[in-house]
């Protein structure tokens, strides 16, 4: 009887140490599993990043599509700005100038509020993935905003990127923009509008981004007043 005893309790006691180390294992097993899945996407996420092309701070890449984001169709309302924008601008610049066009006018009539980064284009590169707070700074933003030819905003160049359509004067100063634009709003840019930019950037000087322009001296004393007031579309 006490053999029979004795035989039981170590047949017990290793059935038990079996299952023990069959547990040890199999969180062993487990563990080194989960340490490997965590290992494999962390290395695929900086393998993702690696091979994401960057150009000046910017993200080279194809616009968003409206299967990533809500066309700008939609989304008009939010890129809304000041019917006085025109106003302000036309005093940073000493007049209702023209910078595509290198052309001066005489009254606020003549000339159009224009976006250098349009507001579709700046939709379809990014925007279309902020805050409807972020897309009302956009259209807003001064360092954005110019004035133009009303033939040369609303037939040429409309809402293109410089991939498309470049001005015939004050490039260096329009893709710089553009530029800094896309970098403060963290946009992208895809290939086309990457070589065109720097294609023009490789024959501009420091003085060439800037622009300075000269008013006829006749017209210098009609610089518009700045007017602060602000209304909506």
């Amino acid at each position: 009887m006490k053999t029979l005893l004795l035989c039981s309790t170590k047949d017990t006691v290793t059935s038990r140490q079996l299952q023990n180390h069959k547990l040890t294992l199999t969180l062993g097993m487990t563990t080194t599993f989960f340490f490997l899945t965590v290992y494999i996407f962390v290395s695929n996420l900086l393998a993702q990043e690696e091979q994401v092309e960057r150009w000046k701070g910017l993200v080279v890449t194809d616009e968003y599509s409206t299967k990533d984001c809500r066309p700008y169709s939609l989304m008009r309302d939010d890129y809304q700005y000041s019917t006085n924008s025109d106003l302000v601008i036309a005093q940073q610049l000493g007049g209702f100038y023209s910078p595509y066009d290198d052309i001066w006018y005489d009254q606020v009539g003549d000339v159009d509020v224009e976006h250098l980064v349009a507001r579709k284009e700046a939709h379809d590169s990014g925007m279309c993935l902020a805050t409807s707070e972020e897309r009302y700074e956009f259209a807003h933003d001064l360092l954005n905003l110019t004035l133009a030819t009303p033939s040369v905003n609303r037939t040429e160049k409309r809402d293109k990127d410089a991939g498309e359509w470049l001005p015939e004067h004050n490039r260096c100063w329009f893709v710089y923009t553009i530029v800094r634009v896309k970098q403060k709003y963290q946009l992208t840019i895809d290939e086309r509008e990457r070589d065109a930019i720097q294609d023009v950037l490789n024959s501009c000087s420091a003085n060439d981004i800037f622009l300075e322009p000269e008013r006829p001296v006749e017209d210098s004393n009609d610089t518009p007043p700045y007017d602060s007031s602000f209304k909506e579309h």
